[in-house]
């Protein structure tokens, strides 16, 4: 089991790369493609001030805008396909959300795969994280590989945990008080 994180996903995002990708899914779905242009504005025009200086992003989306979330996702999706069609080997189980995935390979192709992410686009640079005691942790899941080679989990805290939680009756929206890991209740069996 490995898990490979992309740096600084949202302040590397290539915003061309974006653009362009945007621009072909909604080509590939007959929508206007003038919401490419709209998006370009947003992420083209911002500027921040700092010690009374302006200064104008030119790569990478704003942390906290709220359609860089959604730019990060289309990207990483388009990287991933990529990346799955022209990996060197196949991965036996890949998800990935956002900027990091787990990934199951012989652990003899963990660099070479390493290397074919970080040669897909040169903004974009992975690290890499090993399994350890059989177990590693994905998002807020510690997966852990049973003696029989089969797939269990539990919660994952960090160490700086503070064991505060959001009150299930506060007027949060329904979601935030929902954890989905539906995608970890596959029984796998590893072959050596």
């Amino acid at each position: 089991m490995v898990n490979f994180d992309v740096q600084s996903l949202f302040t590397c995002l290539p915003i061309e790369d974006c653009i362009s990708i945007v621009t072909r899914k909604l080509k590939d779905d007959n929508m206007p493609t003038e919401y490419a242009v709209l998006l370009k504005h947003c992420l083209t025009s911002g500027y921040l001030l700092w010690k009374e200086e302006f200064y104008k992003q030119v790569d990478g989306v704003a942390m906290g805008s709220p359609v860089s979330p959604v730019v990060a996702e289309i990207f990483m999706e388009d990287f991933e396909e990529k990346a799955l069609l022209t990996a060197p080997v196949n991965p036996r189980f890949y998800k990935g959300y956002v900027d990091d995935t787990f990934t199951i390979l012989p652990s003899e192709k963990f660099t070479a795969f390493l290397d074919h992410l970080n040669s897909i686009n040169s903004k974009i640079k992975f690290t890499m994280e090993l399994e350890a005691n059989n177990s590693l942790a994905f998002l807020d899941v510690l997966v852990i590989r049973n003696p029989d080679n089969t797939i269990g989990h539990t919660v994952y805290m960090k160490k700086t945990h503070t064991n505060r939680y959001l009150n299930g009756k506060s007027h949060h929206h329904h979601h935030h008080h929902q954890v989905d890991i539906s995608w970890l209740k596959v029984t796998m069996i590893f072959v050596n």
